[in-house]
């Protein structure tokens, strides 16, 4: 093997592991961070109620969940809603697992 081969092997085979060590760094970081999704969806059971969904479809567990605003939900009423809803605080929830999900009535 010639000198410039040998150079060539010993720059090019650190730098090729290097890499390889970043994107597996990359894909385990971004694999265990948790990903929360809130939204509400129509309720299967009866077609005039919405549920409020809240789930974690992140890999990682979401510890201390907190809204910018309370959520409402039991809120009835088509035109004018009743003064009887309730609200999820904007303390949230204590923790989230992955793959765990919250449906509660959100009202009509």
């Amino acid at each position: 093997m010639s000198l410039l081969a040998q150079i060539i092997a010993y720059v090019v085979s650190p730098l090729a592991t290097l890499l390889a060590v970043w994107v597996a760094y990359l894909a385990v970081l971004r694999g265990g961070q948790p990903q929360l999704l809130v939204y509400y969806q129509p309720n299967p059971d009866v077609s005039s109620l919405i549920d409020l969904v809240v789930e974690n479809i992140g890999g990682g567990s979401a510890i201390e969940v907190t809204f910018s605003e309370p959520l409402p939900i039991n809120w009835f009423g088509i035109e004018k809603p009743h003064e009887d809803g309730s609200f999820i605080p904007k303390e949230g929830f204590p923790a989230l697992s992955s793959g765990q999900r919250y449906i509660f009535n959100g009202g009509q």
